[in-house]
């Protein structure tokens, strides 16, 4: 467009002398990563072989997985890394809640959890609040746990269960 430069002293055109942005070229990996999905990356050496793909987590402390690099760039090694999507997503764990009274049959018995000498414990009494725990032997001692407690410390085996498990259950 061949503007007169009365027309031009008219105009409206700004230049800015800022760059424009440039995109992040692993926007779309760090968004994937983010929600969950899981991202992976393999590198290729100078000579152009690739290897295999290793899931990418950003707490790693090794070098080679430091932190994410532009795709497709060289990298400390010489080589090229290159990044994708996985086309599964990771189960998302579940959501775990202390046990309550309903969660408790009578017949249960309770160990602390680091107690590997094979000792436990049957609930003198079970309530809405906790369990309470005979312990000690002369003169006895009853200790109340709360919910929150058991589920820290202790662990529970119910009647049928062979296997002690943490006190806790996945919420619904």
């Amino acid at each position: 467009m061949n503007m007169t430069p009365s027309q031009l002293a008219n105009s409206t055109l700004h230049f800015s002398s800022e760059p424009k942005p440039k995109p992040d070229p692993l926007a779309e990996f760090k968004a994937a990563h983010a929600a969950g999905k899981r991202v992976e990356y393999r590198n290729a050496n100078s000579g152009g072989a690739w290897g295999s793909w290793h899931i990418y987590s950003r707490y790693a402390g090794n070098a080679g997985n430091a932190g994410m690099v532009l795709p497709m760039e060289i990298n400390s090694n010489g080589g090229y890394r290159q990044w994708r999507i996985a086309p599964w997503t990771l189960p998302t764990p579940p959501r775990m809640v202390p046990l309550t009274c309903c969660d408790v049959p009578p017949g249960s018995v309770f160990r602390y959890c680091t107690a590997n000498d094979g000792g436990w414990w049957a609930p003198a009494m079970v309530s809405v609040d906790g369990v309470t725990l005979p312990l000690g032997a002369e003169p006895l001692q009853l200790v109340e746990a709360s919910w929150e407690t058991l589920r820290n410390t202790w662990l529970i085996r119910t009647p049928g269960e062979m296997v002690w498990r943490k006190c806790e259950k996945e919420a619904k």
